[in-house]
């Protein structure tokens, strides 16, 4: 008896063999032969797949369950839709996550309902999979959701909010991402720095000045960098004074930050910083100064 040869994925997707690939997606064998498999069904693009997709959408290896999700995602056409708003139900949760996770990729109206309903799942993926999505969506019935996502227990899931509310022209987006300065967890905060300055807002530029003071070094550190995109001439003298932080890194990037400063504070701060106690921090400002064409040898 000849020994079994385990199915040629490239060749099979090279000649468009749907029925092949469906059958190597059952190969039991060779996980890398079932991903790979996936990934050609979808790229492919025959509907006929759709129903093979969706069933491998349950695999027990995360791997394969991955790759189907991401080739129902890539198949558009409703079916491909229809499955994997069907596998919000599955009692599995990292499939009801995998699927929650990839309808945000399909941009298809229809499941903004079902996502939102799967922000009530008790499973944290899933939770976090349904809010993922929902921040891809321009659709009005996610913003209230979304809105509500800043007051979850999640830190994950309040991140996210606060990313799409740097993308929002809702008019209460700056007041949320203000407030959102004051979170508990270090990576909501940061996110609503960069959101805050991406929004150019007026009312923005009080509270980033004040989070430059803020106890907590990283963040302070983030503001500084943030602070680099702001056209506010109160940001240049912000900065100027980061520069007597008595954190290294805080002072190095707000070196950085001035470099992108046309104002003659900016040099004269610079030039006073090469004396600076960190050779970090000088090094920066001798970088800054040269890219600002201001050679420090001839400070």
């Amino acid at each position: 008896m000849e020994p079994f040869v385990a199915p040629d994925v490239a060749k099979l997707k090279t000649k468009g063999d749907t029925p092949g690939l469906i059958k190597a997606l059952g190969y039991q064998k060779d996980v890398d032969v079932r991903c790979a498999a996936a990934e050609a069904l979808a790229e492919i693009g025959d509907l006929s797949a759709i129903d093979a997709l969706a069933a491998a959408l349950r695999e027990a290896d995360e791997t394969v369950s991955r790759a189907a999700a991401n080739g129902l995602a890539k198949t558009i056409n409703p079916r491909a839709v229809d499955a994997l708003i069907s596998a919000l139900d599955d009692a599995d949760p990292r499939v009801r996550a995998r699927a929650a996770l990839w309808l945000g990729e399909t941009t298809d109206p229809r499941a903004v309902d079902p996502l939102i309903a799967a922000l009530m799942d008790r499973d944290v993926y899933v939770h976090r999979g349904a809010i993922y999505a929902l921040v891809k969506t321009t659709d009005p019935r996610a913003v209230a959701p979304l809105f509500a996502a800043l007051k979850d227990e999640d830190w994950a899931v309040r991140c996210s909010a606060v990313s799409w509310l740097g993308k929002t022209a809702d008019p209460r987006a700056v007041d949320a991402l203000v407030a959102a300065i004051k979170d508990e967890s270090n990576d909501v905060r940061r996110s609503a720095v960069h959101a805050l300055v991406g929004i150019d807002d007026p009312r923005a530029i009080d509270p980033l000045l004040a989070a430059l003071k803020h106890s907590d070094d990283w963040m302070r550190s983030e503001v500084a960098k943030a602070l680099a995109k702001t056209t506010d001439p109160r940001a240049v003298a912000a900065l100027v004074a980061a520069l007597k932080d008595e954190v290294w890194y805080v002072r190095s990037a707000a070196a950085e930050a001035l470099g992108s400063v046309a104002d003659p504070r900016a040099v004269a701060a610079l030039v006073a910083a090469l004396n600076d106690r960190d050779p970090t921090v000088r090094l920066k400002a001798t970088q800054v100064l040269g890219k600002m064409g201001h050679s420090p040898m001839q400070q």
